[in-house]
């Protein structure tokens, strides 16, 4: 038996807010909560992206590093 990939990513809310302060320093790091997924093997992998602008990145940990995803 093999899992299909049949099972949708599910964030904890559908929207996130952030208020930065015009004072917050470059470089801020925020903390976003990830999404889980009930598949399993390569069908749980997620992937984040975040449209192209020139005011946040997204620093997304890799497997051997245990901290949050976060908004630059």
């Amino acid at each position: 038996v093999k899992d299909i990939n049949d099972n949708p990513p599910v964030f904890p809310a559908t929207q996130k807010n952030l208020f930065i302060s015009e004072t917050r320093a470059l470089d801020s790091h925020f903390s976003l909560e990830g999404a889980s997924d009930a598949d399993i093997g390569a069908n749980a992998l997620l992937t984040y992206k975040l449209s192209p602008n020139e005011y946040f990145s997204l620093e997304v940990p890799t497997n051997d590093q245990v901290k949050p995803l976060q908004l630059v």
